[in-house]
Formats: structure tokens, sequence, C-alpha cells
């Protein structure tokens, strides 16, 4: 399973049929995050894994992945989504596409994000909303904008020393951000433009990229 892309489906807002049936095709497998179980089932989506605790997902939409493995994890340490991504990290899967988190009450879309904090750290996580994706930089700087794309970057868990900012209109160099409203409604100005950050810094940059 080492260096595989898998496709965790929770059971928020999925984005545009567009966006994430390429992204189950692409799976090498298909997680179901509880309740994710009943909205897969109603796409069509069949689950490899149904894992959570399972009190929002009925008996008749687990049915519907007769071939899933079935992983009721009642504990209540960690969300069922960061059950899911901790499986992940402890089954070799090296990134994961994450659809179903958008909508619902804002307390879990802003639990969407801390997971992010609490994936395991080689683990590559992308979310995909209505309007956009996010993910945490990684090493690489190079990110995934075109140009004319609107990006908004947030510090997450600490601060971010030494930013800097190529192929935007607001391009900054050593700066330092913490968690604010500095980083919104930015716009690449070309492919693929450049963000980095220092490996000293106490956070993680949280990188928004809109359709």
């Amino acid at each position: 399973m080492s260096g595989t892309r898998w496709l965790v489906a929770a059971a928020g807002e999925w984005p545009n049929s567009a966006i994430w049936r390429p992204l189950a095709e692409a799976a090498e497998g298909i997680i179901a995050v509880d309740g994710g179980a009943g909205e897969s089932a109603l796409n069509g989506v069949r689950a490899t894994v149904v894992i959570g605790d399972l009190d929002s997902a009925d008996q008749a939409a687990i049915s519907s992945h007769p071939e899933a493995r079935i992983i009721e994890d009642s504990g209540q340490e960690d969300s069922d989504l960061v059950k899911a991504l901790k499986w992940c990290g402890e089954n070799g899967v090296a990134a994961v596409d994450v659809i179903g988190v958008g909508g619902g009450r804002t307390d879990h879309v802003l639990g969407t994000f801390a997971a992010l904090l609490e994936a395991p750290t080689k683990l590559a996580v992308k979310l995909y909303f209505a309007d956009c994706t996010a993910t945490v930089l990684g090493s690489d700087p190079v990110i995934d904008a075109r140009k004319g794309q609107q990006v908004s970057i947030f510090a997450l868990g600490g601060d971010i020393d030494d930013l800097a900012m190529c192929g935007f209109e607001y391009e900054v160099e050593s700066e330092r951000l913490s968690f604010s409203t500095r980083g919104l409604h930015n716009t690449a100005t070309m492919d693929y433009p450049e963000i980095s950050i220092s490996d000293n810094s106490t956070g993680r940059l949280l990188v928004m990229i809109f359709y």
C-alpha cells in the first residue's frame, strides 16, 4: 500500500461531481468516515474501509459496502476524520484527498482544519470544498495554483517564520505570520507560484486555492 493515494469521504457537503468523481476513480482505496458511508452509497461510491464510532452510519448504509473492512472505533479522543487519517498513516498510505467536510456546523468545519494538525506528519492531506482546496504546505514550495486564481494562507498551531511568496499580486519576503487575516485574498500572477517558510516555524501553513 506504500506510496498510494486514497480518497476519504465524509458525510458533509461534497464538492461538484466534476471534482470528486475523478478523485474516486483514481483512488487506490476509499475510506468512508462514519456517516460518509451513506453519502458514498447515495453517490454510487463503494468504500474499501468504513471507519468511525458509527453513530451516524446505519446498518443499511454499511451494508451498501459489502466488501469494505468495518472499523468501529468508539474512542472520543479523536474525531472520526482524524481516526481515518491516522489509519492511513498506520497503513502506508502516502496521500489522501478528503471530500464531504464542507457545510454543516461551523465547529465541525473548524475541526476539519484542526485535523490537519493531528494527521500523521508524513501523510499529505488535501481537502476539497465547494469553492476551494485546502492543504498544509509541505517541503515543495510550488503550489498547484494557476494564474488568476485566488489564494489565501493562514498560520495554524503557531507562528510562521521567513514566509516568502513569489508569483503573487502581493509578494512577501522574510515575513512572520501568526493566525490572522493578513493572508486573505492574494492572487497568483503566474502558473505554479511558490510559497516557502522556515523549518524553524512553530506553526504550519494552511494554503487555500479557490477554483
